[in-house]
């Protein structure tokens, strides 16, 4: 934690002693952001550098005055001169290697035979500055290097043996694994908040120094240039504050004119200002480690010591796989946060889904109500449709309502309004005297008529911060303020009031994304009820008025094609509202299953409880997708455009997988379970995940209504064809029974069989709708027996085609492999091209493709696809369709163009599951597509598919 400006000793005019003010300290951090602090002329004297030009013949540019301690030639005789005439051929030739790897690696490090001493070696540390290559040299005894390959091995389970996942935990035990490793004497994890300012969270420290522990630090004492070099550099050690710093010779660059660029310099030396609030602090020696979350800077793991410390390039190598890990395990947590709010996002709008065709307005907007305010942590919820207000929980006085409502509608902000301190956005807001003062809003129209309104009381807090921010500001000659080093970290309070909780950027997307399709429903909704009321109103008039019969009867005729093109209106908007909700929803899972399935698959050495909270995450995240895609499946039905795939899968891995699905709650209900199946074929050509879907439909509800008793699993061939078989599938449970007036409804959509039961047991009307859709796609029925008390049995067949492998006894080999086994035995070292703009996504992709032995590069938008397919030859491209700059769809096009791309295999990726979405990937010449979230069995497939 420091703060950083030039001038160490300033001038201090003379008759000034106004203090300074907030937004003095505002443009004294804006203008200290500017400060260049990446270019900074010197390295710590510990090491040495030498700047080289990237192309041959390789010139050395600038060295460090101290290059002769490395290597035994003298810096003038260095500058200017070709790398081949200053140094023996081994170096040289150890040296270019590293040269050309700088090409293609952000970072490279290696190991070159010290020149000076025969029992040390030297540590290279290499990286591209504009169009230079920088190295960086640190002596090492043979004992560092050794103890680096054993540090190297160490894995997540011996550093972190016993935690959980738990936020709270996991982040206490951090620091002090990090002092552990390093002897610091104060570690201490320290976190951002949305303003940039820093708090203290855990701590690990010596009994001799003073503790930090929940001190908050202001934005200044890490501006805005520091962050971002914390960002691009996640390891920053200062051996000693005291040490005289290394110049680089010449200062600047000869080949580009400018001062060298050490953003990812490992020993870069550092301004006078952070010296002096090191000195300040007491501290000789320090390391910082960044935390990054899903790409954005969450803190810091700050390390401190009282005399100067160099921690070893082993040491160093380990808490980069710190930073990498506790980076991970936060994005985690984020995106679990994130699955929250998505869940509860489905549970709202599958309510209102089931409760919209049956109930009365004011039912929908009360139930509404109760779970909207619920969604997020608020004191009240208004909703207004149609300028009709509904309100629920603690809302402002009237008055301060209507100033409230003025206000937010004459806001610019075309997606939402978010406020956590409204005195200081309404004028006269304390008149009112109200204990609200925190508003989150869609987006503002003329009197908020359509909106909804999330609502927090204020909270008063008091913030412990370390030093004053005004003893951080000195006066300059022009009679303005600068940022200094303060000279005391002397506790200093400070008391919020009238201000709320902040608005997270979880809360607010969540919000957001359900807002609209709520506000849209609910709008509907009011149409249709006073579209059914003027019906009645015009029928009772046709009844007293009997002689205009006919008027009436033609007027009756008119007005029924009227409501029934809103009827099918209605109709179209739904499935437009579920398959719009589905997607939004959809999305996120691509990053929720795939970072489980990283975490799993990274994580050998997981306890028996991590091992299973994980499992059950990716059990709970497929089961919430499989939901979400019953409801995109009814959509697509209804709108025409629903096909079913046909693939080759083994029916028995399907039955066993999908039990799997559904046994904890079989278990935990005390319930037997058992299989009737008789023999089945060994392979099949289908829709697996259609069958699977409908399975999941009967097993549920019969977990639904049975207490008591048993289930049994039902599977059998109804009938053999030459090509075909008829499978029959039953689930039969010992649950309520169906009543004889409920049975004509069962596969009806959106039609359930009671409300009390509904209301007890759930559910949207869907199901069963869909099961019987798909069993007739499949060329068979649907059908179930049911007695009152005794239970009930559901079943269903498909047709289904034989495989090769049920027909013939394979030919060789080859045909028992698995897709993922033929990519590595047939297609390692392929090289395949990845545009995709999104990083989890990346991350994802190298964990699915890290064993296969292909080869691949990463493009992170359309253009910088097409350039490198301009420079190199791809095997197969895998093309994300939604990137910025150029999309997929006009990046495949300008592929095609270019020679010897007419024919390379182009797949799609997208989170857009309709046909028309792979139809307009074909369209642009892509050759297949692949549906988000991306399943490690359907890739592997592909890929063998289009790279034989």
């Amino acid at each position: 934690m420091f703060s950083l400006r030039a001038n160490m000793n300033p001038k201090e005019p003379e008759n000034l002693n106004q203090q300074p003010s907030l937004s003095d300290f505002d443009r004294a951090l804006s203008e200290c952001a500017s400060e260049p602090i990446q270019l900074i002329p010197s390295i710590q004297p510990h090491a040495a550098l030498i700047v080289i030009s990237e192309s041959r013949p390789f010139h050395i540019l600038q060295v460090t005055e101290n290059i002769s301690d490395i290597f035994p030639v003298k810096s003038e005789y260095l500058l200017g001169a070709k790398l081949v005439d200053c140094l023996n051929i081994t170096v040289v030739e150890k040296l270019e290697q590293v040269i050309e790897k700088s090409q293609m690696q952000k970072t490279v490090f290696d190991y070159l035979p010290s020149l000076q001493s025969s029992d040390e070696v030297l540590f290279l540390h290499a990286y591209r500055s504009s169009e230079s290559v920088v190295m960086e040299f640190e002596r090492l005894s043979f004992s560092e290097v050794i103890q680096h390959i054993q540090i190297n091995e160490i894995n997540d389970e011996s550093l972190f043996a016993g935690s959980s996942l738990e936020f709270d935990h996991f982040i206490q035990v951090v620091p002090t694994i990090v002092r552990r490793v390093t002897g610091f004497d104060r570690v201490m994890v320290y976190r951002f908040d949305p303003e940039w300012n820093g708090e203290v969270i855990a701590e690990a420290r010596d009994e001799d120094i003073e503790s930090l522990l929940g001190l908050h630090f202001p934005a200044a004492d890490i501006p805005e240039q520091a962050r971002r070099l914390y960002q691009a550099n996640p390891i920053r050690g200062i051996v000693d504050i005291d040490a005289v710093p290394a110049k680089i010779v010449p200062a600047i660059n000869p080949l580009t004119g400018q001062p060298l660029d050490m953003s990812n310099s490992a020993v870069r030396s550092l301004s006078p200002i952070h010296m002096e609030y090191l000195r300040n602090l007491g501290v000789h020696a320090s390391m910082s480690i960044s935390l990054i979350q899903n790409g954005r800077l969450w803190g810091l793991i700050a390390c401190h010591h009282q005399t100067p410390k160099r921690l070893s390039v082993a040491l160093r190598q380990v808490l980069l796989y710190l930073h990498e890990l506790i980076s991970g395990r936060l994005s985690a947590y984020q995106n679990l946060t994130i699955y929250s709010f998505s869940a509860k996002q489905y549970q709202i709008c599958a309510r209102l889904l089931g409760i919209l065709p049956t109930e009365s307005f004011d039912f929908v907007i009360r139930n509404t109500l109760t779970e909207l305010n619920s969604l997020i942590n608020s004191c009240g919820v208004i909703i207004s449709i149609g300028g009709k207000r509904f309100i629920h929980g603690d809302i402002p006085n009237d008055r301060a309502l209507e100033t409230l409502l003025d206000w937010l509608g004459t806001q610019t902000n075309p997606s939402f309004v978010c406020v956590d301190e409204l005195a200081k956005a309404i004028p006269d807001w304390e008149s009112y005297d109200e204990s609200i003062a925190g508003v989150l809003s869609t987006a503002p129209c003329a009197s908020m008529a359509n909106s909804i309104i999330w609502l927090r009381k204020s909270k008063d807090k008091t913030i412990k911060w370390a030093g004053n921010y005004s003893e951080g500001l000195v006066r300059n000659d022009a009679g303005g303020f600068r940022l200094t080093p303060r000279k005391s970290f002397e506790i200093w309070q400070q008391s919020w009031q009238g201000r709320s909780e902040h608005w997270d950027e979880q809360e607010i997307r969540a919000v957001m994304n359900l807002s609209e399709a709520l506000t849209d429903g609910l709008a509907k909704k009011a149409l249709l009820d006073t579209e059914i009321n003027d019906r009645i109103f015009a029928e009772q008039q046709l009844l007293r008025q009997q002689t205009e019969l006919e008027n009436l009867v033609l007027a009756r005729t008119e007005e029924l094609m009227q409501a029934k093109e809103l009827a099918e209106t209605s109709n179209r908007a739904k499935s437009i509202f579920l398959a719009n909700m589905s997607h939004e929803i959809r999305t996120p899972m691509n990053a929720i299953i795939g970072l489980t399935e990283m975490l799993i698959k990274k994580s050998q050495n997981l306890n028996y409880e991590q091992k299973t909270s994980l499992d059950k995450i990716l059990l709970s995240s497929n089961h919430l997708l499989e939901i979400i895609n019953n409801i995109l499946d009814f959509s697509k039905i209804e709108a025409g455009r629903f096909e079913l795939e046909e693939i080759e899968f083994d029916l028995t891995d399907l039955i066993d997988g999908t039990l799997k699905l559904v046994l904890d709650q079989v278990a935990s209900k005390k319930l037997r379970f058992s299989k009737d199946i008789e023999y089945l074929p060994y392979k099949l050509i289908g829709d697996p995940t259609r069958i699977r879907q409908i399975l999941i439909n009967y097993l549920n509800n019969a977990l639904k209504f049975t207490d008591s008793g048993k289930l049994t699993l039902i599977v059998s061939v109804e009938d053999d064809f030459e090509d075909s078989v008829l499978i029959y599938f039953g689930v039969k449970d010992t649950g309520i029974g169906i009543t004889e007036e409920n049975r004509g409804i069962l596969f009806k959509e959106f039609q359930q069989t009671d409300s009390s039961i509904t209301r007890k047991y759930g559910g949207t009307g869907l199901g069963l709708a869909i099961n019987r859709q798909l069993a007739t796609m499949m060329q068979g029925s649907v059908g179930f027996d049911s007695r009152i008390g005794e239970g009930s049995l559901f079943w269903f067949t498909g047709k289904l085609k034989k495989s090769l492998a049920t027909c013939s006894t394979p030919n060789n080999f080859t045909e028992f492999l698995t897709p993922f086994a033929v990519l590595i035995n047939n297609f390692s070292g392929k090289r395949i091209l990845i545009a995709e703009d999104d990083e989890i996504n990346r991350a994802l992709f190298e964990v699915l493709l890290e064993d296969i032995g292909l080869n691949y590069d990463f493009a992170f938008n359309g253009q910088e696809a097409v350039e490198k397919a301009m420079f190199f030859n791809y095997d197969l491209i895998l093309m994300d369709v939604q990137m910025p700059i150029i999309d997929g769809l006009e990046a495949t096009k300008s592929i095609r163009k270019l020679e010897g791309y007419s024919t390379t295999p182009i797949l799609g990726t997208t989170a857009n599951a309709f046909v028309e979405d792979k139809n307009d990937c074909l369209e642009a010449g892509m050759n297949d597509h692949i549906a988000k979230p991306i399943r490690s069995e359907i890739l592997y497939l592909k890929l063998k598919e289009w790279l034989e």
